[in-house]
């Protein structure tokens, strides 16, 4: 996955990877904003 990327394309990303309900519903609870790295993602998730 290229970043920066949103929420969303996390979301949209992860459902095309087949990702289990947990990690689904870790990213469907990010706050709403660019990602610039997957650090900032483990970051908001951790």
């Amino acid at each position: 996955m290229d970043y920066p990327v949103s929420k969303d394309e996390l979301v949209k990303h992860a459902q095309g990877e087949n990702a289990d309900d947990e990690v689904l519903s870790a990213l469907k609870n990010l706050p709403d904003r660019k990602y610039e790295t997957p650090t900032d993602v483990n970051k908001e998730v951790g």
